[in-house]
């Protein structure tokens, strides 16, 4: 992971402030850091190499190979011994909290408004929405991709220059870690999009998740806002909460929904004002909820009718859902960017919209981070999966086999499961035993790379 510094940062002195650290200069120190890295492969000449301790490897033990591709800083724990060279060293007890210090630090100094976007899926996809409508009423800045850890986040701010308004992403995987983020952050509108099953598996219970997704509010500046589905009930945390959805008592309620295999269409009404004919590409509850949330904060901004629209318009055509490729006859839906078992619902959901009478067809392989809850939930997803109109099924990984087995209990018959390593003997078997016009999904945990699948298929046929 890296990034550039924004302006104000590049001076050592103010970085070393704004991470709270002992400054140390040596030799020659660089009198101006570019860059921030946490990866010593990718680190730039005049880069602040960050030594983070990981799962597999210490980022101490890099420090040889970031200095040789020119690191001019270094960001270590207390102690940690130095070599000989020309650069500016520092020391801090946690380098993950120098990290959020920093973006705090970073937050203090910026003028515009600021908008965290967490939940269980939809993350990005509402964050990009977001960015293409507010960019409608003026300069727009939000974090790359889905940098949204208590690493990702940081570094995301640290690059940021100030503009009317800018969208981060708030992403969380274990107890304790969204409330830092969302102090550091500061936000002055916290979006909380759904509350489902992701990284459940590093939680007790259900109800854990959802306390600890709802700490997105304990930064919340004074006269902020959170929005929340109105769906989530019990919600308690202090904060002035404003309702998104269907529900009549919704303050920014979606109305007329019309759901067709190239999308979904609603109005939003909030008060006596009404947007009408709001479009996104995604049929079903996934598009509902991206359009409802995405307008809900266009109109809090103060973004007109039309700019919204038009906003929504763009980032449909650049959402990192549901990518349509064209294999011969064939129409995958390559969603193979990550998957929880609500997203994987929703998939399912879209697919037979999509479909519109074609034959449908799911591929779908493991659900990650689901600890004592996984097999009960892959379970769920394949008599899900049974029940939601396909015509066959199949499944890639040793945790996906539960969604084949419960698929087939709930009377699906064509099933088929492959090893996660048997990715030519999937899409073979994809390619002989589906119809040449069926859609096609596929879905999966990043890390199963099951987009191997979708390009391997595209090859064959």
């Amino acid at each position: 992971m890296r990034t550039e510094l924004c302006r104000l940062l590049r001076n050592p002195d103010v970085l070393g402030v704004a991470l709270r650290a002992e400054v140390r200069f040596c030799g020659r120190a660089p009198m101006c850091i570019k860059g921030i890295a946490t990866d010593s492969r990718e680190v730039c000449a005049g880069d602040l190499f960050v030594a983070l301790k990981g799962e597999h490897t210490d980022g101490v033990l890099h420090i040889g190979e970031a200095l040789r591709r020119g690191a001019g800083g270094l960001l270590v724990p207390t102690g940690t011994p130095l070599p000989a060279g020309d650069l500016v060293a520092y020391f801090v007890p946690s380098v993950e909290q120098a990290l959020l210090a920093a973006a705090a630090y970073r937050r203090g100094a910026l003028g515009g408004r600021v908008i965290a976007v967490g939940g269980s899926v939809g993350k990005t996809t509402v964050k990009e929405a977001v960015t293409r409508v507010l960019a409608a009423c003026g300069e727009v800045r939000c974090n790359e991709g889905n940098y949204n850890s208590s690493v990702g986040m940081p570094l995301s701010l640290l690059s940021m220059e100030d503009a009317p308004h800018l969208v981060l992403e708030l992403g969380i995987n274990h107890p304790g870690e969204m409330a830092a983020l969302s102090r550091a952050l500061a936000p002055d509108l916290a979006l909380l999009l759904n509350v489902g099953c992701a990284h459940i598996g590093n939680f007790q219970s259900r109800d854990e998740l959802i306390h600890e997704k709802l700490q997105i509010a304990a930064g919340l500046r004074t006269g902020g806002a959170l929005l929340l589905p109105d769906t989530l009930c019990g919600a308690e945390t202090g904060a002035r909460i404003l309702r998104v959805g269907k529900g009549q008592e919704a303050d920014f309620r979606a109305e007329n929904i019309s759901v067709a295999k190239k999308g979904t269409v609603l109005d939003i009404r909030c008060g006596d004002r009404v947007i009408t004919k709001l479009a996104w590409p995604i049929p079903g509850e996934s598009g509902v909820n991206t359009l409802a949330f995405v307008a809900s904060v266009g109109m809090l901004a103060g973004c007109s009718d039309d700019a919204i629209r038009q906003g929504l318009r763009v980032a449909g055509q650049y959402t990192p859902r549901m990518r349509r490729v064209r294999a011969g006859t064939r129409l995958l839906l390559d969603d193979t960017y990550n998957a929880a078992p609500e997203s994987v619902l929703a998939a399912l959901e879209t697919l037979v919209h999509t479909a519109n009478g074609r034959p449908a067809v799911a591929v779908l392989g493991d659900m990650l981070e689901l600890g004592k809850f996984s097999d009960a939930l892959h379970g769920t997803v394949g008599e899900a999966a049974a029940n939601s109109g396909i015509c066959a099924l199949f499944t890639c990984g040793t945790r996906a086999e539960d969604i084949a087995k419960a698929a087939r209990r709930a009377g699906l018959s064509q099933v088929q499961s492959f090893a996660e390593e048997d990715i030519e003997a999937l899409a073979e078997a994809i390619c002989r035993t589906t119809p040449p016009d069926a859609v096609i999904l596929f879905k999966a945990a990043h890390r199963m790379m099951l987009g191997r699948a979708v390009a391997a298929v595209r090859r064959l046929v």
